[in-house]
């Protein structure tokens, strides 16, 4: 009995053994990890101050088959973040962390640690590191497939040791004269300069910096530049001045005065670099100039015609010029005009600011529309007498010439300025025809007393006729010194003007309306 339940142990224990034997030599097929795709996949390591954190390295978990194809659970499996350089082939790879999750977070010192253990000196070049999964589960270990980084140690930019800054070079001339050109804004001069070069680490030889800015200043001499103005700023190795920019500068800043020279200083601020490397000189010289600014061109101010037939050429007296009229005055309007009679030759057109000089608006080229204010410019060229119509553009710098046909227009025997000032009287105050041949432009010059009222108004009569009336456009009734009248005009509207006694110069146009008022 004792021998049977021997025989029934050793058969259970037999039957236990070969199952266990089963078990463990069934073998396992695994799926690895995967390691999710990155956005950006180059990285440059900042100073080793600096710890960024960069991204979070994500993998799918390794899975187990059986060799039916079954899946079979494996518990505690564990991952093992492995980097080598990318052409090793992963024959030494770094451990760079060990764990049981599906992530690993990595930051400036993760790379660092890496990067060092392969370059222990610190190299500067970048490399391809490739990252990979090793899962060890089951008694077994699968790999993913690598991931490729590439990593660029920090470099500390290089230090400037040494600056050798640019140097203006002396123009031809140490003074300008600034003429009104209108919006033309002609080059004054140039300035040039050598470049500023940078000297890094204590190297002799320069080593280039970007950017470079250069900003040509100007201020008062001897004010050390506590309050420069910018004339021009450019990264060249040049900078153009232009006038009407010189000339607010002197006039609206440092208080210049029109017509006289005023002394100033030049210099380069030099900017260079980006970020903390940013810093800021000067140029190695100062250069001292001499300007002459011209005043604020005045679209009010009276122009006239003067030349060779018209004046013989006399610059001061403009009694004897033609006047120029304006539709209006609003000082957005440069434009005068001039219908009259014009003979045969040259002339020029003199504006109040020149008289008694020769600074006059002339001709830029022969045959061009384009003027200039200049001493020794062309003269404007009339091939035929008779009646004309001018425009002088005095802001866009531009004229025109036109024949006009007078031949149906009146001729009027006496043209008289009354109002106010005469007691409505319309005959007291005669106007002058300003000559046999420009027999439609008449003149007067005459004292007006200080008006009772708070202004003085008037209008213009033909003939002695009240049929005859010119009165002012409405709502431009206040239109001084220029303005436009209409002939038989309905509405009743004066030319109105300040109270005050004063000496009235008054020039009419009777073929076109348009009146001067100027007080002498």
């Amino acid at each position: 009995m004792r021998n049977i339940h021997i025989l029934l142990g050793i058969f259970c224990l037999s039957v236990l053994l070969t199952g266990c034997k089963k078990e463990t030599d069934e073998s396992f097929e695994p799926q690895p990890s995967v390691i999710a795709t990155l956005e950006e996949t180059s990285f440059e390591l900042p100073e080793d101050s600096q710890n960024p954190y960069y991204f979070r390295l994500n993998w799918s978990k390794t899975k187990f088959f059986s060799s039916d194809g079954d899946p079979v659970y494996v518990d505690n499996i564990e991952y093992e973040v492995q980097a080598d350089l990318s052409d090793n082939n992963f024959a030494s790879p770094v451990s760079v962390a060990t764990t049981t999750g599906l992530y690993l977070d990595i930051y400036a010192q993760t790379f660092r640690d890496i990067y060092d253990q392969f370059f222990p000196d610190r190299g500067e070049d970048p490399v391809v590191l490739s990252f990979r999964i090793k899962s060890t589960g089951g008694g077994m270990s699968v790999f993913s497939d690598p991931l490729l980084l590439t990593v660029t140690p920090y470099t500390a930019p290089p230090v400037i040791t040494d600056i050798e800054e640019s140097t203006l070079v002396e123009p031809q001339t140490d003074t300008y004269t600034l003429t009104y050109q209108g919006v033309k804004n002609p080059k004054v001069f140039t300035l040039s300069w050598d470049a500023t070069e940078f000297y890094m680490d204590d190297s002799t030889e320069p080593s280039p910096i970007s950017p470079v800015t250069y900003t040509l200043q100007i201020d008062r001499s001897n004010n050390n530049f506590a309050d420069p103005k910018t004339l021009a700023t450019t990264s060249s190795l040049s900078a153009d001045v232009y006038s009407n920019t010189l000339n607010s500068i002197l006039m609206n800043d440092f208080g210049a005065t029109a017509g006289y020279a005023y002394q100033v200083e030049l210099r380069l601020l030099i900017s260079y670099g980006e970020g903390e490397s940013a810093g800021e000189t000067v140029s190695s010289n100062q250069l001292t100039l001499y300007i002459i600014p011209f005043a604020e061109f005045d679209p009010l101010q009276p122009i006239y015609i003067y030349g060779q037939n018209i004046n013989n050429w006399d610059l001061s007296d403009f009694k004897a010029m033609y006047p120029m009229f304006k539709a209006d005055s609003e000082t957005s309007n440069y434009i005068y005009t001039y219908t009259g009679y014009m003979p045969r030759g040259a002339y020029k057109f003199m504006p109040e600011m020149s008289l008694g000089t020769d600074n006059a608006f002339c001709l830029v080229a022969d045959g061009e529309p384009d003027v200039e204010i200049s001493a020794s410019g062309i003269a404007f060229w009339n091939e035929a007498a008779g009646f004309k119509t001018i425009t002088l553009d005095t802001y866009n710098m531009t004229y025109s010439i036109a024949d006009y046909d007078v031949t149906s227009a009146t001729v009027w025997n006496k043209i008289c300025f009354f109002g106010t000032f005469s007691n409505w009287d319309p005959f007291q105050i005669p106007m002058t025809r300003f000559s046999e041949e420009n027999n439609h432009i008449w003149t007067l010059e005459a004292p007006i007393n200080t008006s009772s009222e708070p202004y003085h108004c008037g209008k213009f009569i033909g003939d002695d006729s009240y049929d005859n009336l010119w009165q002012n456009i409405l709502g431009k009734d206040w239109s001084t010194p220029y303005g436009t009248m209409i002939f038989r005009q309905e509405t009743d509207v004066n030319i109105y003007f300040g109270p005050e006694a004063v000496q009235l110069r008054v020039v009419f146009n009777d073929l076109t309306g348009q009146y001067a008022l100027f007080r002498q």
